[in-house]
């Protein structure tokens, strides 16, 4: 079965970018929707901030050794292609994935950092103004792709904290709020149950991830996916499962 030709001609057409889209937004599951936030009018101005909001290497997944790592469509892109002309979509990264840049950078993808040197504050600084103009704002954030899979687990469940104090800044302006959590576990999301008007769970959606995300955004896709486990309120109370 190893034959370059018919990779070349069967990877990446058309048809199966097409599936993998459809099928991606099929798991993809909206964990809150208050005051109906979601879907997005396609009109005005949207705030795209946060570390997963441009990030092609995360979108994957872990376990995906083989991807091309540079086609995966980001939320920024895909945001931008199904809102069309009558949305201004700015962006900002808001924060670094974890506080610590050795850590970030052992977790990242074949050591490939996308970590940002400006300081937490210059990063805060301009989501803030990005998100000054906005209409509604949407925060990505989560985890890096490798946080997950084998000899990936972790002691503390919480967003990581400089994401965490990105979501609070953006809240703190008083206006809509939408999370877009990327993740391939569940984790603690009980303050941002309380606090976060709408949350739609990406999990890592592949190939066509951008493009699927805002679909659901956008209300082209009505999102249908169901948790497959169940999201403790406390990392203590792990392992949580049915009929016990």
């Amino acid at each position: 079965y190893c034959d370059p030709t018919r990779a070349k001609r069967d990877i990446y057409t058309e048809q199966h970018r097409k599936d993998a889209r459809r099928i991606a937004s099929e798991c993809m599951v909206l964990l809150k929707n208050d005051q109906a936030l979601l879907p997005l009018k396609k009109e005005g101005k949207v705030a795209l901030v946060g570390p997963l909001a441009n990030s092609a290497i995360n979108m994957p997944g872990m376990w995906s050794f083989h991807s091309d790592f540079v086609k995966p469509v980001t939320l920024l892109e895909g945001l931008k292609e199904v809102m069309g002309s009558k949305v201004a979509v700015s962006y900002a990264k808001g924060s670094n994935f974890l506080l610590d840049a050795e850590l970030e950078k052992k977790l990242s993808y074949k050591n490939i950092s996308e970590r940002d040197g400006r300081s937490d504050e210059q990063m805060l600084k301009e989501a803030a103004t990005v998100a000054k103009n906005a209409d509604v704002i949407i925060v990505a954030l989560g985890e890096l792709s490798e946080m997950s899979g084998e000899g990936a687990s972790r002691a503390n469940l919480d967003i990581p904290e400089p994401q965490k104090t990105l979501l609070k800044e953006m809240l703190n302006t008083g206006k809509p709020v939408v999370l877009v959590l990327f993740t391939g576990r569940p984790l603690v999301l009980t303050w941002e149950h309380e606090n976060v008007p709408a949350i739609l769970n990406v999990w890592f959606a592949g190939s066509e991830a951008g493009g699927a995300i805002a679909d659901i955004l956008s209300g082209d896709v009505n999102p249908s996916g169901k948790l497959p486990m169940s999201f403790p309120y406390h990392v203590g109370q792990i392992p949580v499962y049915y009929n016990h």
